[in-house]
């Protein structure tokens, strides 16, 4: 929409398999074709903690507040496999009781004993941890009460209860259009995703440094050398903050894993040059992996925290990246997928990370040529960043099978009427976002433009979105050539804003732009005042308006 364009710089599991994204149905059992032994439910649970005193967090599984079995766990990730003692139910909640927080100092250092869980997986089926609830409290009383709940981040700082509650499966629609969500590709559940690495395992501490900044940055350089001789491998960061002012960029090598030790472990870039241009890791190889790590900013450095040029099978889990925006100003972004020799992108997955107070979390810019294919977002939290929280940008190259699915996107802070979205997607071929919740944007949190085809937004929530008043405010807005769109499912709320909002904007975005064309909204809730619409069509061609179209004014 050259109008409205903007200037585009641009531990937790989940499987996408159609409409069970957020509210996966569970069957109870296979319908058997003669009589048989009753089968039971096995649930698997990838969980490790920050331990007290040398003891980790204990958590009780239960169905329906009854347990089954208890798991000690410890500082490196663990999966445990528990059968229940029937098959589950709709209606049925499996619970798992973490109840013995604890924290203080020992022999002078901090110690805060912290649940973390990667993921969950009922009857082989990857379940988005995004659609639990954590409830905290002591025990079983406090910790089922749903006094203080929030939804689920990928750790428990405290005790309480992660509760997960099978829903019942849905009839599919009886109108089905080219792009529904049933139809959207469904991809491998995130942990089968995690590429594998090299089997060498280094310390950082194994190398020396004169403690400053570029002294750590060589540090890290010379343990990432010794892992790139040996094939790859795993390089474990301590649990402490490290500053670091890397000398242009840190590559990682294939086949690497760059994983932190503990809840502390963290980079902080620091640039003696503040004019210089910076990137504080960068990836242009096959098979990497960052886990378990904070990526900040020390001082008013000017740059990216992650580029990445190329590769196959690039990881991102339970990362958070916070460039201090509001400390350091906003000419600072975490993702950045550059141009780089022309080299592809395919099978990014981000899950279970954080992306707080930066300026783009993820961005693309105009000028990236080549290909991006296979891209996964799914249990992460966006909040309180300064421009789009993930600008998916190709108009000078091919992007495509791009899912987010599951994330929170809260409390965007742009003041720019030409950023500050939550999801974009621009020239996009296929993909869908599914199962978000976005509260409080001045601008659209979905916005798909500029011939993207194929994509299904569906299951979302929005609230308080489009609160600046403009022209084209829209939870929605579809631009510029999109086209075979389905809008479905999602619920938008306008009753806690002034302005006037059209939950679905479809327009042409300029005068010289082509039309939008193909769009499909069914089963869609609207809460409306006299001021909003749930649709305003501005010149959009083939638009359907299916079935379960919901509107609740007031």
């Amino acid at each position: 929409m050259a109008s409205l364009r903007r200037a585009r710089c641009l531990s937790v599991a989940t499987a996408m398999t159609g409409l069970a994204l957020i509210a996966p149905a569970l069957p109870a059992s296979a319908a058997p074709a003669r009589p048989a032994v009753a089968q039971k439910s096995v649930v698997t649970v990838s969980m490790r903690s920050d331990t007290y005193r040398g003891t980790g967090a204990r958590v009780r599984v239960a169905l329906n507040k009854k347990v089954v079995t208890t798991i000690s766990t410890q500082r490196p990730w663990r999966s445990s496999r528990i059968q229940l003692p029937r098959a589950l139910r709709a209606g049925d909640e499996l619970q798992l009781l973490f109840d013995n927080d604890a924290r203080g100092t020992v022999s002078g250092r901090r110690q805060d004993r912290t649940l973390y869980l990667r993921s969950l997986v009922v009857d082989g089926k990857s379940v988005p941890l995004t659609s639990a609830v954590y409830d905290q409290g002591h025990g079983w009383k406090y910790a089922t009460d749903g006094r203080r709940t929030s939804r689920f981040n990928g750790r428990m700082l405290t005790d309480g209860a992660l509760r997960y509650r099978v829903l019942a499966a849905k009839a599919a629609p009886t109108k089905a259009r080219a792009v529904t969500s049933a139809t959207v590709p469904a991809a491998a559940s995130t942990a089968a995703r995690r590429p594998a690495v090299g089997s060498h395992r280094v310390t950082l501490d194994q190398f020396r440094t004169d403690g400053t900044p570029r002294g750590n940055a060589n540090q890290i350089t010379a343990a990432l050398d010794v892992l790139r001789a040996k094939g790859g491998g795993t390089l474990v960061l301590p649990d402490r903050r490290l500053v670091v002012d890397p000398l242009g960029t840190v590559d990682l090598p294939s086949r690497v894993a760059l994983v932190g030790s503990g809840s502390r472990s963290e980079l902080a870039l620091s640039s003696a040059d503040k004019s210089r241009y910076v990137q504080l890791l960068r990836i242009n190889s096959d098979q990497v992996r960052i886990e378990n790590l904070r990526l900040t900013r020390a001082n008013a450095a000017y740059g990216r925290m992650l580029t990445i040029a190329g590769g196959t099978g690039i990881w991102l889990s339970g990362v958070t990246f916070n460039t201090g925006a509001a400390t350091w100003g906003n000419d600072f972004s975490a993702i950045d997928l550059i141009n780089m020799g022309n080299r592809g992108v395919r099978g990014l997955t981000i899950t279970g990370s954080t992306f707080e107070n930066t300026q783009f979390g993820l961005l693309s810019s105009n000028a990236r040529t080549g290909r991006v294919d296979d891209v996964l977002v799914t249990g992460s939290t966006f909040r309180r960043n300064h421009a789009d929280d993930l600008e998916f940008n190709s108009p000078n190259g091919v992007m495509a099978t791009v899912h987010v699915v599951g994330n929170s996107f809260a409390d965007n802070l742009s003041t720019s009427s030409n950023s500050g979205f939550g999801v974009g997607m621009a020239r996009v071929t296929g993909g869908s976002i599914v199962g978000n919740s976005f509260t409080n944007y001045a601008m659209n949190p979905v916005h798909i433009e500029d011939r993207s085809s194929g994509i299904t937004v569906s299951r979302n929530t929005m609230t308080k979105v489009a609160h600046r008043a403009t022209g084209y405010a829209s939870g929605v807005i579809i631009l510029s050539g999109a086209r075979a769109i389905t809008v479905e499912k999602n619920t938008f709320d306008t009753t806690k804003q002034g302005n006037g909002v059209d939950c679905v904007f479809l327009g042409p975005g300029s005068s010289t732009a082509p039309k939008p064309s193909g769009v499909t909204l069914q089963g869609n809730t609207y809460r409306l005042t006299t001021k909003s619409r749930a649709l305003g069509n501005y010149g959009a061609t083939g638009v359907v308006v299916g079935t379960g179209e919901r509107r609740i004014q007031g």
